[in-house]
């Protein structure tokens, strides 16, 4: 008898919305991290930039140009330049401010997380606003702002500039969104747990007084 092939498994309509998500959120957060590092933000964590995203900024500023293939690449290719230089900068200002935390020394400012995204640098130009407003509505605006100014002489880089104002819009709305609900889980955590507590109470509820009772 022939071999029959066994029909391949058709993927979901769920797991092809997960994979699409998940290519949204890796091009989201690509885009961002290089506005992030290069123009917005200071003081970053130790372990940011330990991430796949900083290896993806590279062929996507070297790659992005060929869809203009008519016009001078170099404004995207100077921002590969800065980009780099950036990121050399930030890390040797994060080992330094490590070594002064680790001596003790005056100016070593407050431990932050490993993977803390920055500090945003329009925090003081907005000083009435907070640092999640910051960073979900300004800073995405300053860079659509910025985008539409580079489309009169650079339209390569003019869109870039775009594509990071849409990365960093979507990026940081899905880490609000993961935020909150991390928040929602310690809070329904710490309820259950209390919970727990006061039932363990009731049914030890002789051996604690018991317990309270000795000297």
């Amino acid at each position: 008898m022939p071999n029959q092939q066994s029909p391949q498994p058709q993927a979901s309509p769920l797991q092809n919305l997960s994979s699409a998500a998940n290519v949204l959120a890796i091009a989201a957060g690509t885009f961002a991290l290089f506005a992030e590092v290069t123009l917005f933000r200071k003081n970053f964590g130790a372990r940011y930039f330990n991430t796949w995203r900083s290896l993806l900024v590279i062929p996507l500023l070297m790659v992005f140009p060929i869809a203009w293939p008519r016009e001078d690449p170099r404004f995207v290719y100077f921002l590969l330049l800065l980009f780099l230089l950036s990121c050399a900068w930030h890390r040797l200002c994060t080992l330094r401010r490590r070594w002064k935390q680790l001596k003790g020394l005056p100016g070593a400012g407050p431990i932050i997380h490993s993977q803390y995204n920055g500090e945003p640098r329009l925090a003081r130009r907005f000083p009435k606003l907070g640092e999640v407003t910051i960073k979900r509505v300004v800073e995405p605006l300053v860079m659509l702002g910025f985008g539409l100014a580079a489309l009169t002489f650079s339209p390569s880089l003019g869109w870039f500039f775009l594509w990071c104002s849409a990365g960093m819009f979507v990026h940081t709305q899905l880490l609000y969104m993961h935020h909150q609900q991390q928040s929602q889980d310690l809070v329904d955590a710490t309820l259950e747990s209390e919970q727990l507590a006061v039932r363990v109470r009731e049914e030890r509820g002789d051996v604690v007084r018991i317990h309270r009772s000795r000297p």
